[in-house]
């Protein structure tokens, strides 16, 4: 009896830490990973990086027969959990200045591999995400 009890009390305790473990992903799951998204032409790619006590958002642009063409750091508000939105830019290279300015971008994250990505409130393809 007294084993029945033992054993009974440890599958309790495996089952209570079995589902007390918290398996959900938030967007600090995408620090320091590469999204690259469609949009329309070459591509461009969105990084969350945290820096000085600071999260930014690094937009880089991509370009046909060169790299990328210019590179946007936007700061970042954490909305919650689940979801950023960078809207305020602190820095941007001079020559896409007037094309992509007034942008806004929404990040919303489900799993892991299941990101939404919005800019100006316009669903993005995502490509792929590398580390």
């Amino acid at each position: 009896m007294k084993k029945i009890i033992i054993f009974l009390f440890i599958m309790l305790i495996n089952v209570f830490f079995t589902f007390s473990q918290n398996n959900e992903h938030s967007i600090f799951d995408i620090l320091n990973k590469e999204i690259v998204i469609n949009n329309g032409f070459a591509g461009e790619s969105l990084t969350l990086v945290y820096e000085s006590n600071k999260y930014y958002l690094y937009r880089r642009i991509f370009g046909s027969g060169v790299p990328y063409i210019g590179t946007i750091k936007y700061n970042v508000t954490i909305n919650n959990i689940y979801e950023l939105t960078a809207m305020r830019i602190e820095e941007i290279s001079e020559n896409i200045i007037t094309r992509y300015s007034n942008d806004y971008i929404n990040i919303n994250i489900y799993d892991i591999n299941e990101l939404e990505v919005y800019i100006n409130d316009i669903k993005k393809e995502i490509w792929y995400i590398r580390e």
